[in-house]
């Protein structure tokens, strides 16, 4: 059995050398410049200039001009003093409150929460007792 191949060729010249209009319908009266001005990255216009974002006194580092991902959040959080032990009695709380049948219960809420500020501020001071030694 023979396959027959059919070769076809389109002239496209005369659709290349005249751009493509808009159906009148869709033209409307006022017509647009022909070239708008040139786009630049954002960091060089000035409407995305911050003036606010300049180094900060106290850190001396320039302020995020963008907002923050979750892991950012997280380790901002993480460096501070209460955020830590707050969190910790909040999961202290999360993890006891099945287990409240009245409020002389509370012992165990504090005692999960006792726990874990010990385990976490112990492995701080463990670290930093004993530092790892890099290469």
């Amino acid at each position: 059995m023979s396959v027959k191949r059919l070769t076809i060729e389109l002239d496209d010249i005369p659709d290349v050398s005249r751009p493509t209009t808009s159906p009148s319908s869709l033209l409307s009266q006022e017509t647009l410049p022909a070239r708008q001005g040139g786009t630049e990255l954002p960091h060089r216009q000035a409407d995305y200039q911050d003036v606010d974002a300049g180094p900060s006194p106290e850190t001396g580092k320039p302020a995020n001009a963008f907002g923050r991902t979750l892991a950012d959040l997280v380790f901002a959080f993480g460096n501070r003093s209460e955020f830590v032990p707050t969190f910790l009695v909040v999961i202290a709380c999360i993890i006891s409150v099945g287990r409240l049948q009245k409020i002389s219960d509370l012992w165990i809420t504090a005692a999960f929460a006792l726990a874990l500020n010990a385990t976490w501020f112990g492995i701080s001071c463990i670290l930093k007792l004993f530092p790892r030694k890099v290469k």
